[in-house]
């Protein structure tokens, strides 16, 4: 279960083409992460409709915009325990 985790964040992390709303959207996202964020405040933040962003984050990310989060804080934490700082 652990190596799919990893496999589908590096899937859904991987930099490819993006488009500047998406990574306007991460950019937010990686300024925001450790408080609570909604996709409505991503939204807000680079001025388009909620349901818009999270069309556009999906299909050039792979994966949700709540799923992101969620793979970037597990990211985080792994990366904490493996330095001990956990």
């Amino acid at each position: 279960m652990f190596i799919e985790i990893i496999c589908e964040t590096l899937r859904c992390t991987h930099p490819g083409l993006r488009s500047p709303l998406t990574r306007q959207m991460e950019r937010y996202i990686l300024d925001h992460l450790f408080e609570s964020i909604t996709v409505r405040e991503i939204a807000e933040s680079v001025g388009r409709h909620p349901n818009y962003c999270g069309m556009v984050f999906r299909r050039e990310k792979g994966c949700g915009l709540q799923e992101y989060i969620h793979r970037l804080r597990l990211e985080h934490a792994i990366s904490l325990m493996k330095e001990g700082d956990l």
